[in-house]
């Protein structure tokens, strides 16, 4: 599988800890990752960039997750969201 074939998937946690490690491992799994660690930058990866998967903290700094989901099912509403809270 090309670089440009894998599943790429935006992670918006804002706990670095959680962060790193559902980053770590994804990528060990073969996804590509996109991260946000607040819904400012959350909400601009979400609405401006392409990727598969979203996996989504509801309690952020700046934009609260629910504001982003929002936004994402207006604009893809198919795209699959897991929430981590």
């Amino acid at each position: 599988m090309s670089q440009s074939d894998r599943v790429k998937i935006l992670i918006v946690e804002d706990d670095p800890g959680i962060r790193r490690g559902v980053i770590d491992a994804l990528k060990f799994a073969g996804y590509d990752t996109l991260e946000a660690s607040d819904g400012d930058a959350g909400m601009e990866l979400a609405t401006k960039r392409e990727f598969d998967l979203l996996l989504l903290d509801l309690v952020l700094p700046g934009r609260e997750g629910f504001e982003i989901l929002q936004q994402v099912r207006r604009l893809r509403p198919t795209l699959p969201v897991i929430i981590l809270t």
